[in-house]
């Protein structure tokens, strides 16, 4: 058959062929093995459309497709079970044997996926050691087994449903039954039945004690422990699950409801807050005044409680005094004569849970939970959903501990005078409960990304039965803004809803729809083994803690060579090595440094930690992922329906956008374009090419403009914490107040935490209040902006920087809060970064279809531009015409990016080269230095030594004075930056090594951009080609940091697979200067 695409069969076998003749251990050729197979099924499904999560299910799926051969069937599962085993299991060590079956298996595979294919080679070296296939795994008798679903029916017993049958396909690729018998006596979660509600074909289950049917073989049942987990690699928040039990009922849709609003904060939230982090205080210091205490937390989230008002803040201060201060000192003297923690993470894929308690301490030899609540207080038991929750806590410490260590789980009710401290048990009708909700969660989650309109048919009817008032208002509220909503702009709702949904999918595990698009996300975490992540450079191992000061981390690194892709500000996680990452309690944190020979973290509340006990371990860091971040453009999609029609409209480029008339004449470009954006009425979009000062001189003139000839408040966003540092750096430079929030490592005096602390109310009051430009992350105002429209009358304009950048989804619920906006950005340079692949709208509207909506992660920017142009509403976009930095010779490199209409601005971009005497090869602004291909994946050694030589040669010629501004190197890859900072050594510490993510913005008097690539296919990892395919943004952004000089080095025939590249490379082959590597190597100069 030829059901494997040739050149990628053949590249598979060539790999295979590699690993005979290599010198890596049998371990390590194992685990390529178990990438390729990884890869072969990948590609066979690419095109496939239904959800299969992992290769599990991808392998299920296709073998059933395509009726694969029952025994080659059976050899592909053992490969693949193999593969974990080695991937995971420490005491497994593979043999030659193994190895020789492993490549035999691949063979046969091959052979039958792609009968083109020249086996002749991998045959011969097979027959000649005497290769043979993995022998029958005798059947085990079992209780947990995962499966993957292929069918199910509801059973029936006179027309009333009592359970469910699911035809599955195990680990092996058996077919299995299991009959699972609704017990509505035990509650909801023992209706196994509602499974068919929330399961899919190809879903996978794991399924947690069940019984074999005596006499059936691979039939099984339910007993009085089974559990049934779907797709148990999507980790939900226990907490979020247990919102949705209410008197032990289900409502799972509260799970939904809960995310697509997003309201300013209420008393009691801010109550519950304040008591929370009065505890988290005291905990380090049970004898801390309570004055400063409150105060303290005021600093932490002050805008919600300003927005409040004085007499809130009165009682709020007052009652946590009188009610609940008493407690919390008591419970913090108790605990904290233990070793604790304070919010512990815990991940358990067993359960598809993940969770982060208030408190965990140690008693004796056993582990306590405590989970603090400041709401209203239950009478005699704690409230159905706390209880949940706790519940669900109890299983994720019984899964990360050995049995037996678990000791006492309770709920400190703060505002209980008596008896404040709660005791929980779990019963396995509360474990079923929740797990079956969880379940049912997910399944309207897999809905949403597939066809929403299915849901959002039924909650627009949903008369909010059994649920509480406050949910029962948000029901309300957003049935009341579907509701106002034209079938255009509720189709164009649901869509918007459907992509953001599918981004949360791939961000936690990797693929939804086309089940050959990616394979991990989050679950790498477990899934990879950890010679997997090194080789993918997303784990530091082997780290020592030197020293935990309350939640200050620090540890060493013993290996100072070990390339990771890791940088600070990096959101991460920190383990033991000696445990499984789901079998330990795992640290959240933020990596605020990182030397070559230790890193530091700001760890989410640990302290008291016992470092006697743990000192002997070493640690792993891996990526994190922030729920807070994934979910919040579903609120912000909601949101933007609070504008006006004609608001929503404009911004959705169905109308035209209005201006005044424009009376500046001009001929200063920033100028021009401040007269042009002021005009504007509802939006105006800039477009800003490298170099044109659209930050450093329009940005900051145009908030000056507004700071001193109108009232209005302003509101200025960007992506990254570094441009908002930027912009902040700017109006300081010219005298312009403003108040930063979020974190910020160059900005002190303004940041919002230092203005405020140690004030007394009327203070921060009238900080707040007075204050009219306000500097901020999308994702940092997107958390207070509802609190501060009860502070302001309005937003008068909204200024987005990097506007290109972003996702539309990400700030319509602000821009719905303005009177007007600015887009500044570039959508010829980078794109906002999204994990699906396939990510397109899919409009039936002719009307939404001319919007210029095309994907996902097309920004607001460049949709609007592209609109204004297609309309011709000329007012609506500008471009930035004159530029500062580059050379012309290198501004002509990426000028037809601009239709050429590129232009210097000073003198020096016209000047020539200024050389030394002694002539070098480096005598041209453009170089290309040709090397060969590389042979390690995402870093070149060679290349790190050219760049040295680079280096030292310039320092010779007298070009390199500054470190910091002379020189940059654009590596694609963090693992070449580490590979080129290990090389390049403390001595060149201060030149920027970055990716061109991280360097646009920036400009260096000298880019060097190395290129390390093994094959043409690894091309698509450089490049960002625009959807029309005219701009390379990424190849854009490189070549236009520089401004006098730039030295790129690749492998120029691999280079050529590229238009842009090939254009790229004739240019300097005709115009500048190309130099072999081995030329520059030899010439000594």
């Amino acid at each position: 058959m030829k059901l494997l695409d040739l050149a990628k069969a053949q590249k598979i076998l060539d790999q295979l062929l590699e690993l005979t003749t290599d010198a890596q251990t049998i371990k390590a050729r194992q685990l390529i093995i178990r990438g390729l197979l990884e890869e072969m099924y990948k590609e066979l499904t690419r095109d496939a459309q239904v959800s299969a999560n992992g290769l599990f299910a991808r392998m299920q799926y296709y073998h059933d497709l395509v009726n694969i051969p029952a025994e080659l069937s059976k050899q592909a599962n053992l490969l693949r079970i193999y593969g974990n085993k080695v991937a995971h299991d420490g005491e497994i060590v593979p043999s030659m044997a193994n190895f020789l079956t492993a490549c035999h298996v691949m063979h046969d595979l091959l052979a039958w996926y792609q009968e083109e294919l020249e086996l002749d080679a991998l045959a011969s070296f097979l027959t000649e050691h005497n290769a043979t296939l993995f022998a029958d795994r005798p059947q085990a008798k079992r209780h947990d087994l995962t499966c993957v679903v292929h069918s199910w029916r509801l059973t029936k017993t006179d027309e009333r449903v009592t359970g469910i049958e699911i035809q599955a396909l195990d680990e092996n690729g058996v077919q299995i039954y299991i009959k699972l018998r609704d017990r509505p006596e035990n509650g909801e979660g023992s209706q196994w039945s509602l499974l068919g509600r929330c399961m899919w074909q190809w879903a996978t289950l794991n399924c947690i004690n069940v019984s074999e049917s005596s006499g059936a073989p691979n039939q099984y049942i339910d007993n009085h422990s089974t559990m049934i987990v779907l797709e148990p690699d999507y980790l939900m928040d226990v907490t979020s699950i247990a919102e949705c039990i209410s008197q032990n009922e289900m409502h799972p849709q509260l799970a939904i409801l809960s995310r697509l609003i997003s309201e300013g904060a209420s008393q009691s939230m801010v109550q519950g807050i304040a008591v929370n982090n009065i505890f988290d205080d005291l905990m380090e210091d049970p004898q801390a005044d309570y004055d400063e205490l409150f105060r303290r937390s005021m600093d932490r989230a002050p805008i919600p409680m300003v927005a409040l008002g004085i007499d809130a803040a009165k009682e709020i201060h007052s009652c946590i005094k009188s009610e609940h201060f008493p407690r919390l000192k008591a419970m913090a003297q108790l605990a904290s004569k233990d070793e604790m923690m304070l919010e512990p993470s815990y991940i358990s894929p067993r359960y598809g849970l993940q969770g982060r308690l208030d408190l965990l301490y140690k008693r004796g030899d056993k582990y306590c939970i405590v989970e603090l609540k400041s709401g209203s207080a239950p009478k005699f038991q704690p409230w159905s959903q706390h209880q949940a929750q706790v519940v669900g806590y109890n299983m994720l410490i019984r899964n990360s501990y050995p049995k037996g260590k678990l000791g006492t789980s309770s709920i400190l009710y703060s505002r209980l005078p008596q008896k404040s401290l709660l005791h929980v048990s779990n019963t396995k009708n509360q474990e079923r409960t929740l797990i079956m909700c969880r379940n049912r969660i997910l399944g309207l989650w897999k809905q949403l990304a597939e066809d929403p309109a299915v849901f959002f048919t039924w909650l627009k009817t949903y008369d909010g039965s059994g649920l509480p008032q406050f949910s029962r208002a948000k029901l309300n509220k957003v049935q009341t803004l579907l509701g106002s909503l034209s079938p255009m702009e509720y189709e164009w709702y649901l869509e918007q809803i459907r992509l953001a949904v599918r981004e949360t999918w791939y961000a936690k595990i990797g693929s939804l729809g086309s089940i050959g698009e990616s394979s991990y996300g989050y679950n790498a975490l477990w899934q990879l083994s950890r010679e997997e992540k090194e080789r993918r450079y997303r784990i530091i191992q082997s780290m020592k803690l030197q020293s935990a000061a309350t939640n200050i981390l620090r540890f060493s690194r013993p290996d100072k060579t070990l390339i990771s892709n890791f940088r600070e500000g990096d959101v991460v996680i920190a383990y033991r090595e000696d445990l499984p990452v789901w079998g330990q309690e795992i640290i959240r944190a933020e990596l605020i440094r990182l030397e070559d020979d230790h890193l530091e973290l700001r760890a989410r509340g640990v302290l008291n930690i016992n470092l006697d006990t743990i000192e002997s371990h070493t640690w792993a860091l891996e990526h994190d992922l922030l729920e807070t971040m994934l979910f919040g453009p579903l609120a912000s999609i909601t949101g933007f329906l609070t504008a006006t029609p004609q608001k929503r409209h404009k911004l959705m480029g169905i109308l035209e956008p209005e201006f005044d008339t424009v009376t500046h004449s001009s001929t200063d470009d920033i100028d021009a374009t401040i007269a042009q954006i002021d005009s504007a009425k509802d939006y105006c979009v800039v477009q800003g090419p490298p170099g044109t000062g659209k930050t450093s001189g329009l940005l900051t003139r145009y908030i000056k403009k507004l700071y001193h000839e109108t009232e209005q408040t302003v509101l200025v966003l960007s992506f990254t914490n570094r441009a908002v540092d930027e912009i902040c750096l700017n109006l300081h430079k010219h005298d312009i107040p403003f108040i930063r929030t979020g974190r910020s490592q160059n900005i002190e005096e303004q940041l919002l935490e230092n203005l405020i602390r140690g004030k007394r109310f009327f203070d921060i009051d009238s900080i707040l209040r007075s204050n009219r430009i306000w500097v901020a992350t999308v994702q940092s105002c997107n958390s207070w902006i509802q609190d501060l429209m009860s502070l302001k009358e309005e937003i008068g304009t909204l200024i987005i920087d990097e506007a290109s950048q972003i996702i539309e989804p990400a700030i319509l619920g602000i821009l719905a809060k303005a009177q007007r906006c600015i887009l500044i950005g570039d959508q010829n340079q980078l794109p906002p970064i999204i994990s699906q692949d396939k990510a397109d709208y899919s409009f039936t509207s002719d009307q939404l279809n001319d919007l210029c909506y095309s994907s996902y992660n097309r920004s607001m920017m460049e949709r609007l531009y592209l609109k204004c142009k297609m309309q011709n509403w000329q007012q609506g976009h500008y471009m930035l015409q004159k530029h500062y930095r580059m050379h012309e010779d290198i501004a002509s490199l990426i000028n037809h990016y601009y239709q050429d209409s590129l232009h210097s601005a000073l003198p020096r971009q016209n000047e020539p080269l200024s050389l030394p005497e002694a002539s070098c090869q480096l005598d041209g602004r453009i170089i290309w230095i040709d090397t060969p291909k590389g042979s390690t994946a995402f870093y070149d050694d060679h290349h790190c030594q050219l760049i040295l030589k680079l280096i030292k040669t310039f320092e010779a010629l007298g070009e390199l004075q500054n470190h910091n501004t002379d020189l940059g190197i654009v590596a694609p890859f963090r693992a070449m930056i580490q590979a080129l900072r290990n090389t390049l050594g403390k001595e060149y510490e201060n030149i920027t090594i970055d990716t061109v993510e991280r360097f646009q913005g920036s400009e260096r008097k000298v880019i060097i951009l190395t290129l390390p690539l093994r094959e043409s296919g690894e091309l698509r990892n450089l490049e960002a080609v625009s959807d029309d395919g005219s701009v390379d943004r990424k190849l854009n952004v490189a070549l236009s940091r520089a401004m006098d000089r730039i030295i790129i080095m690749g492998n120029a025939a691999l280079c050529s697979a590229s238009p842009h590249y090939a254009f790229l490379i004739d240019k300097i082959h005709s115009a500048h200067k190309m130099i072999p590597s081995n030329h520059f190597i030899d010439d000594g100069r």
